[in-house]
């Protein structure tokens, strides 16, 4: 627990630390991507060594860590190396690698400087011959400096690059790339991530790039999105690199463009992150995102390794047809570009478009998203998806909730999404990877809580806990307080939802209610002038009503209005003698006296007199448009709302408290249930929307395909001529100077119309 702590607190510092930032840090998306790839080399081993020579905070060994979980069984089965230049960045490593629980035993960190000093293949300076051991690892991950300045002085020698060659003084990025490479196994695999310069960049750097591809160490390059990075903007890259290959071609992939908008930066998705592992296993060529790259063909761009000379992933420009903008009509060749569609859903090409002529279509249909959602084969192509689910819940209970304390999330997912992918496979434009993020957005959710199933016991389900939150005090003050309670691992609105649900409904319909009053209060703000807006009846900002303003208004406009029971009620507030009032009261058959609360001695207060006599002149309509009539709906408004407030307030002191009552007393069978609702039920309810997406994609393409070209040249000279006309007419009743008269009549000969003396 504390390791995640303190990796999310880095990472959170890292957001903020501005250029600082990319020294120590590597965004979690890219660290998993980079380990993704790792794992899935060193999948079959039993125990491996893993090295960072730029550790930073070490996040890069951890997460291959965790990725080698889903395939290594058993506890300390991996060996890390790290090394770090700044001492304080070192620490962080060392602390993170101890805080995760790693043994002692299979932590390797020294503080020094990679390029200068390599890894310490000795024990002791006294006895470096006998002591020396080159230390081999199965996979390097870094993440270094970007274009470093470092010092090649006498490094022609050095066993790192004298096969290569030595990195140009200004930029260490290829002496980076090739300490590593050294250090590397046979059979090892290495990621690093660099700028993109190393792939294009001459000079030395030119003959260390063609080195390598000769001799064929270099297996892929990942572009990735700008601005993915803390600390600066610039596009950089991930090359993978093996120290003995079988293969001699170069994957390159393009996923510049596979990212989220989060703040100001750009971020990996999981979807994205699948993918590119996916792309780079299968070593598969994907239109507009990877091209498996030939030696020779590298050599014929003579070992410029820039991506966009071999995956071009501009979008297609935007097609017009001449003859469509003039004649109106769709070209048959735009539709065709849908041709996706038209293999998925037969027949439903037909139904929507009718040819005009050889070349040229029309839509036939008045409402294209009724006819696509009704056709046959759009209902048989929903159908066959949910039929491909069956059994899937089920599956996926059977695997979380039968086998709750022992199932291992992490390679239940793999299962799972390998799952889902073969039962999606025969479904033509399903996004698998857009069912793939559905799955990792709740399975973090899954993953969370049985990690505190597993690691508090099962009894974890039925505890709740204080819900902090934290508040500001002061202008330089927070503190940390508590808000009610929640449930330590069961949502206390899924819990009311299934055990509380006519209480919950109340409870939100109430909620509903107020936020309809407060639009009626924008609304009838709106509605008023602006000399209305000056009175006392509003705040300072005119946005808001004053209640106590607003209920002066309406009584002053009130003050006069009579009915018998009024002026009845008006004559005892003037009798002083109980006596007298008590008479009154018998006598006085006018007055509903059941309405008011009566004092001890059978008498009625001046309060709640006066509230009768103010219920009974609300009964009063003003005239429907007038203030008085808007400030008494007001008024009505504000005590509902005031009503309801406390209403509400108790309704769900009420309801929390049985909600933790429930939860403590719950069934084994009922918290199942409920865990199966809260991890199951989003999977299901998120895989069902994807042919939704694909039949909405297809309207709105059809749809725009028929606006495209529904004005053609001659609606718009049509148009234009009657706007010429009605602006000439105007133009004509005006009168003025002769000078302004010979100048509009020179701007009408422009429109088209001569001058009366031609």
């Amino acid at each position: 627990v504390l390791g995640f702590i303190y990796e999310y607190l880095i990472s959170m510092f890292a957001a903020n630390a501005g250029k600082k930032a990319g020294e120590f840090y590597t965004p979690h998306e890219v660290s998993v991507l980079m380990s993704e790839i790792v794992a899935n080399h060193l999948k079959d081993r039993e125990h491996i060594k893993i090295y960072d020579p730029t550790s930073g905070s070490g996040s890069l060994l951890i997460n291959i860590g965790a990725s080698m979980a889903q395939y290594i069984e058993g506890e300390n089965k991996i060996d890390y190396y790290a090394q770090e230049l700044k001492e304080n960045t070192y620490n962080l490593t060392r602390m993170n690698l101890v805080m995760r629980g790693i043994n002692p035993a299979n932590i390797n960190v020294r503080n020094g400087d990679t390029l200068e000093d390599d890894w310490p293949f000795f024990e002791t300076d006294e006895n470096k011959d006998e002591t020396y051991s080159l230390v081999k690892v199965d996979a390097v991950v870094s993440n270094p400096p970007y274009s470093q300045k470092w010092d090649p002085k006498n490094k022609e020698f050095d066993p790192r690059f004298k096969e290569f060659g030595v990195a140009p003084k200004a930029k260490a990025d290829y002496a980076f790339l090739l300490h590593e490479l050294y250090h590397l196994e046979d059979d090892g695999i290495m990621t690093i991530v660099l700028p993109h310069g190393v792939l294009f960049r001459g000079g030395e750097e030119e003959k260390i790039r063609e080195t390598l591809i000769e001799r064929n160490h270099i297996e892929a390059i990942i572009g990735l999105p700008a601005n993915i990075f803390f600390g600066t903007g610039i596009p950089t890259i991930i090359m993978v690199l093996k120290r003995i290959r079988a293969d001699s071609d170069v994957l390159i992939i393009d996923a510049s463009k596979k990212y989220e908008k989060v703040g100001k930066n750009n971020k990996l998705r999981a979807r994205d992150i699948r993918e590119i592992v996916d792309t780079l296993k299968a070593r598969k060529s994907v239109t507009k995102f990877s091209k498996l790259v030939t030696k020779e063909e590298i050599r014929e761009n003579e070992y410029n390794l820039n991506i966009p000379r071999y995956v071009d992933s501009s979008d297609d420009e935007e097609p017009w047809d001449i003859h469509s903008i003039m004649f109106g009509g769709i070209p048959n060749m735009e539709i065709e570009g849908l041709h996706k569609y038209w293999d998925a859903f037969p027949g439903l090409r037909e139904e929507i478009f009718s040819a005009l002529s050889a070349n040229y279509s029309r839509v036939i249909v008045d409402d294209v998203e009724s006819a696509v959602s009704n056709f046959v084969s759009v209902s048989d192509y929903i159908a066959k998806y949910h039929y491909i689910f069956r059994g899937f819940g089920e599956h996926l209970k059977d695997c979380l909730i039968e086998d709750i304390l022992d199932v291992n999330a992490q390679s239940l997912k793999e299962d799972v999404c390998t799952d889902i992918f073969s039962r999606t496979s025969n479904i033509k434009l399903v996004d698998q990877y857009k069912a793939f993020q559905i799955l990792s957005e709740n399975w973090e959710t899954i993953t969370s809580d049985l990690e505190m199933i597993q690691g508090e016991g099962f009894d974890a389900i039925f505890q709740v806990d204080p819900n902090m939150v934290v508040k500001k005090m002061k202008e330089d003050e927070v503190t940390e307080v508590q808000e009610g309670w929640k449930g330590h691992i069961l949502p206390f609105e899924l819990v009311q939802e299934v055990f509380h649900c006519e209480q919950l409904s109340e409870i939100k319909s109430n909620e509903n209610r107020l936020v309809e009053i407060d639009g009626y209060y924008t609304e009838i703000l709106e509605s008023l002038e602006e000399d209305e807006l000056e009175l006392q009846i509003t705040n300072e900002d005119k946005n808001a009503f004053v209640g106590k303003e607003v209920k002066a208004y309406v009584v002053e406009a009130l003050a006069d209005v009579e009915s018998p029971e009024i002026n009845a009620l008006k004559d005892y507030l003037k009798i002083s003698s109980k006596k007298e009032k008590l008479a009154y009261i018998e006598e006085r058959k006018v007055v509903d006296w059941n309405t008011m609360a009566t004092n001890k001695d059978g008498t009625f207060g001046k309060p709640a007199v006066n509230a009768r006599i103010l219920q009974l002149q609300m009964d009063y309509e003003f005239p429907e448009e007038s203030l008085e009539a808007k400030m008494k709906q007001v008024m009505l408004l504000m005590d509902e709302e005031s009503d309801l407030k406390k209403k509400l307030k108790n309704q769900k002191v009420e309801l929390e408290n049985e909600t933790i009552d429930k939860i403590k007393s719950l069934e084994e069978d009922e918290a199942l249930y409920l865990l199966e609702l809260k991890w199951i039920r989003p999977i299901l309810s998120g895989l069902e929307t994807l042919p939704a997406d694909v039949i909405s994609s297809l309207i709105s393409d059809v749809k725009k395909l028929n606006t495209k070209y529904a004005t053609t040249y001659s609606d718009i000279e049509v148009k234009k001529e009657s706007a010429a006309g009605s602006l000439i007419q105007m133009i004509d009743g005006l009168s003025g100077s002769k000078d302004d008269l010979d100048g509009l009549a020179e701007f009408k000969k422009y429109m088209g119309v001569k001058n009366e003396k031609e």
